[in-house]
């Protein structure tokens, strides 16, 4: 901390005035963002874009200077701030400048491998200590507040989430950031940078390399029994061949940089990128299986990323027998990441496309509620999947229009199938508390737990309940009969004219549970059925039982429910009275 004590703030601010002004800006927006001052959608839109101009101008500062500082800045907050009227994937465009900060000090003339990774490794080395040192300093904050408000009582209304936080994350730490990154393009050493820089390369020569040299060596086995089983390659290949390639990639980042190299060592920078050619190429096949079958998504999207950067490099490298220049790895990475973020081929166009081909491809024809409704949970699974990959890429209202569907829309059908339209009605009905009555010999079962299909049965009383479109049929010794719910709880609807409301969502019209009132009972030739509840939705060509609980009453005479004595509490179990 003594080496971060002493750094020449002054005159970092005075080098880099356009990155020191971004971070300002952060830091305000940060703090805005923490006490509330913006509304959240607007909050993160503005973190973004503020972050972005922050590194949009580190990295315009150290490639040219003070006026592509200005301009990149600019570029990329307007990029990140309205991402979703431009269609920018944010994610990918914030690492592409992220990698972008780490991987400037490299841009320009031509240098030797030991040269890029000093850079590379001081860049990223001041990252690390900035961040680390704005981590102590909240941390610090919170103990004494603790500390404060323990011992003294003083309550200092979340002091490190509303003012620590967010200066220590956005002013300190770029501001330590930049101060580190003028010292290196003074020239001046750093001996911090230099020992992670080492720790890094004896870590990769010593731990990593012989771990890939293992992981290549069960990849190989798995090579040869893929041809000789004749079989597609398994899902997990999708996380295997990424992990295997980036740590190779950033291994033989890291071993081409020694100075002095060992055996270990030229074999690995020989052999490495002509050895990941097949277990890239089993992966794009994969993935495109994957993407042939049910379109791309945001993860495959990511996959389609890692693969083409996996893939240049090995051909670039293997072309070349070894001697491309390895700052090719980290700015292809940029490259990629950026095209990942921007343009129409980018993530958002892409998913959205392929997203919505399918979906149109997988819509039987007829109404789009009635088509959800009837269509069966594996049938509606690879159909609703699809709405939400276009629902994450910001494609829905598109899509949504395209159908040309009212409310409530595929996205919130996709959510709950059965979902109300707007002329469909909920009528929700309840007596508080499940009670029933009787006089003389009877037999009540329940309480029936009532569903949109619901099928019980006590097959030793000879008793069944189904229901279907809200009629509900009980099957008893005595015979069977049918009792139309719709009827009976629109009655009762319009007795409680006063209960009925419209409420916060705009399609449904909806009955008020009253807090407590007497079970609706249905009886017809010595059957009864009690309602204790029951969510009844009335659409205009059925009616469906979204829930409920009822009984059912075997007896001579059924008492009138208004004000029952001494009741009979019924367990969820047939009783003889």
């Amino acid at each position: 901390m003594r080496h971060l004590w002493k750094l020449p703030v002054t005159e970092a601010v005075r080098r880099t005035p356009a990155p020191v002004i971004a971070a300002l800006i952060l830091s305000a927006v940060l703090l805005a963002a923490a006490n509330d001052l913006v509304s959240d959608p607007l909050q993160t839109r503005l973190i973004y874009a503020a972050a972005g101009l922050f590194f949009g101008a580190v990295i315009g500062e150290t490639v040219r200077g003070t006026l592509l500082a200005i301009l990149l800045g600019m570029l990329a907050a307007a990029a990140l701030g309205f991402a979703d009227r431009l269609f920018v994937a944010p994610v990918l465009l914030f690492g592409a400048l992220a990698v972008g900060v780490l991987v400037a000090p490299v841009l320009g003339p031509k240098m030797d491998a030991v040269e890029a990774w000093r850079r590379l490794s001081r860049t990223t080395s001041a990252a690390g200590l900035a961040l680390f040192g704005a981590g102590l300093v909240v941390a610090g904050v919170y103990s004494l507040e603790l500390s404060a408000e323990a011992l003294l009582g003083l309550d200092s209304n979340d002091l490190t989430r509303n003012l620590a936080s967010p200066l220590a994350v956005g002013l300190l730490a770029p501001i330590v950031f930049l101060t580190l990154s003028a010292r290196q393009a003074e020239g001046e050493d750093d001996r911090i940078a230099e020992v992670l820089g080492l720790v890094a390369q004896t870590f990769a020569r010593l731990v990593l390399t012989p771990l890939l040299a293992i992981y290549a060596v069960v990849l190989a086995i798995y090579v040869v029994r893929i041809i000789v089983m004749w079989e597609l390659p398994s899902n997990e290949i999708g996380w295997i061949v990424p992990l295997f390639g980036v740590t190779g990639a950033l291994t033989y980042l890291a071993t081409a940089a020694i100075a002095t190299k060992g055996r270990l060592s030229r074999i690995f920078l020989s052999v490495w990128f002509p050895l990941t050619l097949v277990p890239v190429a089993l992966f794009i096949l994969a993935l495109w299986i994957r993407i042939d079958a049910h379109g791309v998504t945001a993860d495959r999207y990511y996959a389609i990323l890692v693969a083409a950067w996996l893939g240049m490099n090995a051909l670039a490298f293997t072309a070349t027998g070894g001697r491309a220049d390895v700052r090719l790895l980290p700015v292809t990475l940029l490259l990629v990441l950026a095209l990942g973020a921007v343009g129409p081929w980018s993530l958002r166009p892409v998913v959205v496309h392929s997203q919505t081909a399918r979906v149109l491809a997988l819509l039987p024809e007829g109404d789009l509620g009635d088509r959800l409704r009837d269509m069966s949970a594996e049938a509606r699974r690879p159909l609703c999947s699809a709405v939400e990959a276009v629902t994450s890429a910001g494609g829905l209202p598109a899509l949504e229009a395209r159908l040309g569907e009212e409310e409530p829309g595929i996205g919130t059908l996709c959510r709950s199938p059965f979902a109300p339209r707007r002329e469909d009605v909920m009528i929700n009905f309840s007596t508080g508390r499940n009670v029933v009555t009787v006089d003389g010999p009877s037999t009540i079962w329940g309480p029936v737990n009532l569903f949109a299909r619901t099928d019980a049965a006590d097959s030793e009383a000879g008793l069944a309940l189904t229901v279907e479109d809200g009629v509900v049929r009980v099957t008893t010794p005595l015979g069977a009969e049918e009792f139309d719910l719709v009827p009976a709880l629109e009655a009762w609807a319009a007795e409680n004219e006063a209960a009925v409301e419209r409420p916060t969502l705009r399609p449904l019209r909806r009955s008020a549970r009253p807090a407590s009132g007497a079970p609706i009972v249905l009886e017809a030739n010595g059957i009864a059925l009690w309602i204790m509840s029951v969510d009844l939705l009335v659409e205009t060509d059925r009616a469906r039982v979204r829930g409920g609980t009822v009984y059912v009453v075997l007896a001579e005479e059924v008492n009138a429910p208004a004000a029952p004595e001494a009741p009979l509490e019924a367990p969820n179990e047939m009783r003889r009275n």
